[in-house]
């Protein structure tokens, strides 16, 4: 992921939640039914974009959303919107 940020120019942080509630946690640092939830729901209001690289066990969201199962395509449409 960081190689991909690279590429685009954009120079931020890479979080990986370690359990549940570590999402929530991760999220309030940075700004003020599982990881995104906890994520998204610290990002309201914020000035703040989440990009979704789906890497779960049941990648319910990313399904119903259409985004890339390539974890490397995903990034990429996260980063640059195509």
């Amino acid at each position: 992921m960081r190689e991909a940020f690279r590429r685009v120019g954009f120079d931020g942080p890479v979080m990986i939640t370690k359990r549940r509630g570590h999402g929530r946690k991760v999220a309030r640092v940075w700004v003020g039914d599982g990881t995104i939830n906890e994520v998204a729901s610290q990002l309201i209001l914020q000035q703040t974009v989440l990009g979704i690289v789906p890497a779960g066990s049941g990648n319910g969201l990313a399904r119903e959303l259409c985004l890339h199962w390539d974890p490397a395509r995903a990034l990429e449409v996260a980063l640059n919107g195509y």
